[in-house]
């Protein structure tokens, strides 16, 4: 999220909490005020969590309706890797092998030398979904 989405966020969540208390939109006694500490609590605790890790033995990506794939973050050995989470199931990178890389030392990365395709699913410890990018379904 970036600054201004955060903000906007933040305003339209305080807006909701008030608008949730009626006419004067402002808690009356504690129970009132306790419950919108904890509605602050879980919406931030919702946020934090949909930004975490993910163990794919215990949670794996939905594939919206009529998508083969989509692209996921994957922790793989040592490394994220961007990779395709397939309808079947299945974590493929285009990343053959770790050992497929060439480190530019003008540029100081590594450059990926290869374009085949490799399952790696039984090696993903971790994956985090890819947000689309805004304005466009990528």
């Amino acid at each position: 999220m970036t600054n201004e989405q955060i903000e906007k966020a933040k305003n339209d969540y305080a807006q909701s909490i008030i608008d949730s208390f009626g006419r004067s939109g402002v808690p009356c006694g504690i129970s009132n005020i306790r419950l919108m500490i904890a509605d602050g609590f879980k919406a931030g605790a919702t946020e934090a969590l949909a930004s975490q890790w993910k163990d794919p033995k215990v949670e794996l990506p939905e594939i919206p309706d009529g998508k083969k794939l989509i692209r996921v973050l994957a922790w793989v050995g040592d490394e994220p890797l961007v990779c395709w989470y397939t309808c079947h199931g299945r974590f493929i990178t285009t990343l053959a092998a770790k050992e497929k890389y060439s480190y530019d030392s003008l540029k100081d990365v590594k450059i990926h030398l290869s374009s085949e395709r490799e399952d790696v699913t039984e090696i993903v410890t971790a994956w985090l979904p890819i947000p689309p990018l805004k304005g466009g379904d990528v």
